[in-house]
Order: C-alpha cells, then structure tokens, then sequence
C-alpha cells in the first residue's frame, strides 16, 4: 500500500503495511515481509514509531506492533485542515488579485493581508526604493533585496534608526556585507509608515499605527512618488 500522500514515505507505507500484516515481530521479519533492507529498518520504525503507528516493545529481542489503522485517519484529517487552510488562503489571493485589477487603489487591514499584498506585486525589474520602519529580517525580504541588487536594480532604503530597528538593521548589513552586497541605509525620523515605489508602476504603503496596508497601481502616482524619494533620499545622511 502506498500512504505519501498521508506524509508517509515509500518505505514507511512498506513497512507499517508489513507490521499490520505480521502482527507482533521482529525487525528481520518486518525488513524482509516489507522488501527493505534490515540497514535501514530500525531508522523507518522509529519514524513509525514518532508518528504513532508502530510501538515497539522492550524485550530481549526488541519486537513491534502496529498501531490501530484508525491512526491513519488521524493523518488523513490533518492533510484536511490544511487542504482547507490552503483554499482559504487561496480566496484571499483571488480577491485581493480580482479588486487590484478592478482598482487603481486596494486598502486592506491587518498585518496577515500585508504579507498577502506583498506576495502578489510584481517583483521589481528596474528599481525600488523603500522606507522601511522597523526592518523585519525575514528569509524571503533578503532573498528579494540579493535578486535585486545582483541584478544590478537600483534599490535605496530609508528608515527608522532607533535601539528597536538597531539589531535587524546589523543582520541585514551583515547578512548583504557577506555575500558582497554592500547597501546603505539612510536614517530618517519615522513614526509609522512603510513604503516601497516599484518600477514606476506601484505603490505600496503600510500604515503602522493604523494597521492598514494601501496598494496604488498608478504610473503617475508612482512617478511622483519617485521624484518626491529621490529628492528626500539624497538629502538624508
């Protein structure tokens, strides 16, 4: 029998399904009812064993019994929860991606749709300039700002210097200064607002006090906003 899509290898589903079938057993039998080599037995039965469908008892002769197969629908209903996780998240992206097309202007509230928006804008190919408040040092952010700056973009950042932003501010001088990807920030005084202007197309602000994210999809808009950056960027330290 095959369970991968339960989370179980081939292996795994191997090896339980000879456990059931042999009922109380040694590893020898199990490795040789299942076709697996005994090198590896021991290794898949106690991954068995943490996921709760084998047991194994201490004797002599260490022996094992197979869990009830009901566990199995233990793992078929947390693949559910997350199927049904996963549409749900799915929505949200339909919508915010159906009303930024109808929309010059989306505004959403809350952090969890600031993550959302910022999956769906396009990556830059050109340029963004970005003021960031508190400098969140996350995987995906610095795997964003290398592709860019490898990419030869042209990506400036302003921010907030305060002993709050100080530590993420050293990971990200670190973390760029390490695969020899200088970056200056530039220190201005910020009281809540994060902004990215891309490529002369979008817009996108974080309201911080106001817990509310604004998506603008406007060349104009965006221009200005530019022109307003970079004359703000080139006089702050």
């Amino acid at each position: 029998m095959d369970f991968k899509l339960l989370g179980l290898s081939e292996y795994e589903s191997r090896t339980y399904t000879a456990v059931v079938k042999l009922g109380r057993s040694k590893a020898s039998d199990i490795a040789r009812e299942g076709n697996i080599s005994y090198g590896k037995i021991y290794d898949v039965l106690a991954s068995l064993e943490h996921k709760g469908l084998v047991v194994m008892i201490p004797e002599k002769t260490r022996v094992f019994v197979a869990s009830n197969p009901d566990n199995l629908m233990k793992l078929i209903n947390k693949k559910e929860e997350q199927i049904s996780k996963t549409k749900k998240e799915i929505a949200d992206l339909k919508q915010i991606y159906s009303e930024s097309k109808e929309d010059a202007v989306l505004v959403l509230r809350g952090k969890r749709n600031f993550y959302k928006i910022n999956s769906y804008v396009s990556k830059s190919k050109k340029y963004e300039y970005v003021i960031k408040y508190n400098f969140e040092y996350r995987p995906e952010f610095i795997r964003g700002v290398t592709r860019q700056l490898r990419n030869k973009q042209d990506y400036k950042v302003i921010g907030r210097f305060n002993k709050e932003t100080a530590e993420n501010i050293l990971k990200w001088e670190k973390d760029l200064k390490e695969k020899k990807l200088p970056l200056k920030i530039k220190r201005i005084k910020n009281d809540g607002v994060a902004m990215s202007i891309i490529d002369d197309k979008v817009v996108q602000i974080i309201l911080i006090n106001a817990n509310t994210c604004v998506l603008i999809n406007d060349k104009s808009f965006a221009e200005t906003m530019k022109a307003l950056y970079l004359g703000f960027y080139n006089s702050s330290q």
